[in-house]
């Protein structure tokens, strides 16, 4: 019997990375998207924002959620930034 990974919650670590140093107003900007999604996102697409580490160059920022979740969320990052944009399955 198979199981529907996208439905299971997991968590997950996406990266924003820049080539150049963010500026304060975009490393906000980044956070508030992403503070936004996780506020009013609804039923399977919604998910919880654990934390956001930024640096220089870049942003981590660590949810938990579905897949389908995850997918929605690289979605509106990638119609909104112009980073490179990766992320990984962590903490099994």
């Amino acid at each position: 019997m198979e199981t529907n990974n996208l439905n299971k919650k997991a968590k997950w670590l996406i990266k924003i990375v820049s080539k150049q140093m963010l500026s304060n107003k975009e490393r906000d900007f980044i956070v508030e998207l992403i503070s936004e999604e996780a506020r009013k996102t609804r039923a399977h697409y919604s998910f919880i924002l654990h934390d956001v580490i930024e640096s220089e160059k870049n942003s981590q920022i660590f949810i938990e959620g579905t897949k389908t979740a995850l997918s929605n969320l690289l979605s509106v990052c990638k119609d909104n930034l112009t980073y490179k944009i990766s992320y990984t399955r962590y903490g099994e």
